[in-house]
């Protein structure tokens, strides 16, 4: 998975009129925990991840080679009152097959006050330990209907690392990355698709 964000950000380096001072060792740096290790630290409360509370840009995927995954039955994922409903097994399977490269499947983004902690915190409690949805973050829908969801890996990479200029919004990074993305696939990683 760092090749292919040392490759985004290398498309976006040049163009988009960004300052990005990204560079081999920052990518060297990028800290990433499989997200069954995030789920024991937020959920147990254990915080033995320090996840900073800064604006940032983070990626789920496979650090490793890149695994088949399957898709897990709509019934068989807890009940939501939330308004987000999960989605038909054969509507992800179609977008997992189109999808070209599975070592990214979601490139997010924060902005927030306590930025990247409370973005990543409700990545993972969007389904808590009780097997229950409490989350607020639909990107993560379709990420937690794959079978070994928790083994899957996630990574962050703090603004200040990207670039020193205080005007540029981890958002408009995340659409530059993104469109890099289009650019190499000519479709979007698996969970930032509109369904």
């Amino acid at each position: 998975m760092k090749d292919l964000i040392k490759l985004l950000f290398g498309k976006i380096k040049n163009g988009n009129g960004f300052k990005i001072k990204f560079t081999d060792k920052d990518l060297a740096g990028i800290k990433c925990y499989k997200i069954k290790e995030l789920k024991a630290s937020i959920q147990e409360k254990k915080n033995n991840i320090e996840i900073p509370e800064v604006r940032g840009i983070y990626f789920v995927g496979q650090v490793d080679k890149a695994k088949s995954l399957p898709v897990l039955e709509k019934s068989s994922m807890p009940k939501s009152k939330a308004r987000a409903k999960w989605y038909g097994k054969d509507v992800l399977e179609r977008v997992l097959k189109e999808s070209q490269d599975k070592r990214i499947l979601y490139i997010g983004k924060t902005d927030a006050k306590k930025g990247l902690k409370e973005r990543i915190s409700a990545y993972i409690r969007y389904i808590n330990k009780a097997n229950k949805v409490t989350g607020a973050h639909n990107g993560g829908r379709s990420i937690w209907q794959l079978k070994g969801a928790d083994a899957l890996d996630f990574c962050w990479i703090p603004m200040e690392k990207i670039t020193d200029d205080p005007g540029i919004k981890a958002e408009d990074i995340e659409k530059a990355l993104i469109g890099a993305y289009w650019e190499l696939y000519r479709n979007y990683p698996f969970a930032n698709r509109r369904l």
